[in-house]
């Protein structure tokens, strides 16, 4: 008998974990990296082996169980005992900023194309919760918000920080929350040190039409994100979102928020590790209003992400 190799073993390993269960738990796995085996995916799709289609469907589908991106944008196939590196025809970055990190690593230039993440068209705003928006911020005013996770990478700590020397401009100004995360006491705690629990506002687990009038309500999305440790924020969704309501954003330098923000056009780029930046930014959007015309850009601006624009830039790789 022909002796089996250790790859051989475990794709049958996989093959056995697929027949009770649709998808095998490929995030789970973390074994050694075993080099490269000379496998390419095509723009069109196609598998190759050592420069041969693979012509078994059934091959092609288990290996498209078992692929997995890594957090250095190559592309693995993966098992319980190793992993092994595969080629691709055209890699996909979500940003300028990932673009870059992809190079940085050594793949090449030429094989990267930015698409960034698309969004769905707004749904109108539901009455009865703009109404309780009304009621729950009454005079409140400038607003700030943030939806997303409480982690430090999200900044809330230092735009609170912020809200305390903005308060002496603007008494009424809020900052509204939403979100959960590993970070949300340290920030409750913050909030309370600070004397700003009548300045911060925090929501979780509430219905998506609360959540959009509560962006649609607002005046600036305010998110300047920092790398910490090895996260970063690699596009922001939550961004061209916002602008979807006609709401200006400020996002950090570092990550992918350049993409998603026009500087001064639709929102404003700030350094998110220096405080009197983002003091900076917010009080120069708030300042004669600003925040309206770069609500404006962004609302204009906006269409391009949406899917059937973003899907017609995935058919054009494909073409």
């Amino acid at each position: 008998f022909k002796q089996k190799t250790a790859y051989e073993i475990s794709l049958g390993l996989v093959g056995s974990e697929m027949c009770i269960r649709d998808s095998p738990p490929v995030d789970q796995w973390n074994p050694e990296h075993c080099g490269d085996i000379g496998m390419e995916i095509k723009r069109d799709g196609t598998w190759y082996y050592m420069g041969t289609p693979i012509g078994r469907k059934r091959i092609v589908k288990l290996f498209s169980r078992i692929l997995r991106k890594e957090d250095d944008n190559t592309y693995v196939l993966v098992t319980p005992v190793e992993k092994v590196l595969i080629n691709v025809e055209k890699v996909i970055a979500n940003s300028e900023y990932t673009k870059n990190l992809a190079i940085e690593i050594g793949i090449k230039k030429e094989k990267i194309i930015v698409i960034n993440p698309g969004i769905d068209l707004i749904k109108n705003l539901d009455q009865k919760s703009l109404d309780k928006v009304e009621s729950l911020l009454s005079v409140k005013s400038p607003r700030l918000i943030t939806v997303s996770r409480f982690d430090k990478r999200k900044n809330h700590e230092k735009v609170i920080m912020a809200l305390r020397n903005l308060k002496q401009i603007y008494p009424e100004i809020v900052y509204i929350c939403i979100g959960y995360g590993d970070e949300e006491e340290n920030i409750k705690s913050l909030v309370k040190e600070l004397n700003l629990e009548g300045q911060v506002m925090f929501f979780k687990d509430i219905s998506d039409d609360l959540k959009n009038a509560l962006v649609a309500k607002s005046n600036i999305f305010v998110m300047p994100s920092i790398v910490h440790k090895s996260s970063v924020e690699g596009f922001g969704i939550a961004y061209t979102e916002a602008a979807q309501y006609s709401i200006p954003s400020i996002g950090g330098e570092v990550g992918g928020a350049s993409d998603a923000i026009e500087h001064e056009k639709t929102g404003l780029i700030c350094d998110g590790t220096n405080l009197d930046s983002i003091y900076y930014s917010i009080n120069s959007m708030l300042e004669n209003k600003k925040y309206l015309e770069y609500g404006k850009g962004a609302k204009d601006k906006v269409s391009k992400f949406y899917w059937s624009n973003i899907i017609e830039e995935y058919k054009k790789i494909l073409s």
